[in-house]
């Protein structure tokens, strides 16, 4: 779902000064906030797709059980590329990851949050990213950052929020329309299954051209929470959408989205991940399986803050 993420940092930068921008996003909202943050483009997000995907063809098990080297690897030459651009955005705050600490030495919940703003390389921060997204059985073990374990940063937190950002300037993007609290997100469900699938490059572009119109829709969102405009685009806030409709996406059946919050179920019990993260995810999969209408799981999210 992430590159709905893409659309919406797109109309972003397009449309506003993100000069001093502060962009956080968890799991695959980590797009996102790295397109704004060091000017990585929807291209270079796309290409990064298909490289994972070679991967995934090449393996007997495709994309489960990789090493955390090979989910780096796409991700990290490209951002590479981008190297004094993600490393001058660190020093000046502008981009922050959220991840998931298990059992966490300051808290007494078995999950806690924990916002990583810091890192000295380009390795470090493609490293931190996959601690952000450690989603098993995709991965072969949790991630480890300051000698805590981690996983997915979205089974710990709604959204993930910049450093000392003013709750009255951000702006929350999320993929899911019912997700509580998100100031922009789609006006329609997209199919469960999609969450877990590959996009096409047909639904890659419907993805960001909705991510894009919806930010258009919610263009006085920006405005209300400070956000300043570029003076060129003052005049075109109220272009037309892009022609890839909302329309392109087929909802699934109801049978489908129960079918596979049973199989999400079955593999938390059995991976043990049930026991170590029940207060969270046992909330997560009343809503898959109670309302598998509007139901989701691992969710990227991203969101912006204007100083």
């Amino acid at each position: 779902m992430y590159p709905y993420h893409l659309g919406v940092a797109n109309y972003i930068a397009e449309h506003f000064d993100v000069s001093d921008l502060r962009s956080a996003g968890a799991s695959g909202g980590f797009t996102g906030a790295v397109t704004l943050a060091a000017d990585v483009t929807e291209e270079e997000h796309w290409e990064c797709l298909q490289t994972a995907k070679e991967l995934w063809a090449s393996r007997l098990l495709g994309p489960f059980l990789i090493q955390t080297k090979e989910w780096m690897a796409p991700y990290y030459h490209v951002l590479l590329k981008h190297e004094s651009a993600l490393l001058e955005a660190q020093r000046d705050g502008r981009i922050t990851i959220g991840v998931t600490t298990i059992f966490p030495r300051e808290s007494k919940w078995p999950l806690a949050h924990k916002r990583i703003d810091t890192f000295s390389s380009v390795k470090e921060f493609a490293y931190t990213v996959t601690c952000s997204q450690r989603i098993l059985p995709f991965y072969r073990l949790p991630g480890k950052i300051e000698g805590q374990w981690t996983v997915d940063g979205g089974l710990s937190s709604l959204f993930t929020f910049p450093k000392g950002a003013d709750p009255r300037s951000i702006v929350r993007v999320a993929p899911w329309g019912f997700w509580p609290l998100s100031d922009i997100h789609p006006s329609f469900p997209y199919a469960f299954y999609r969450f877990f699938m590959p996009p096409s490059r047909k639904d890659w572009e419907a993805f960001v051209s909705n991510g894009y119109d919806d930010a258009r829709r919610n263009h006085h969102v920006f405005i209300n929470k400070g956000f300043r405009p570029r003076q060129q685009c003052k005049a075109n806030v109220d272009a037309q959408p892009s022609s890839i409709s909302q329309d392109g996406f087929r909802p699934v059946s109801l049978v489908v989205r129960f079918l596979a919050s049973i199989v999400l179920g079955l593999y938390l019990v059995m991976s043990g991940l049930w026991e170590v993260t029940s207060s969270i995810v046992s909330m997560y999969l009343y809503v898959v399986m109670i309302s598998p209408a509007k139901g989701a799981f691992w969710i990227g999210f991203c969101t912006f803050t204007d100083t």
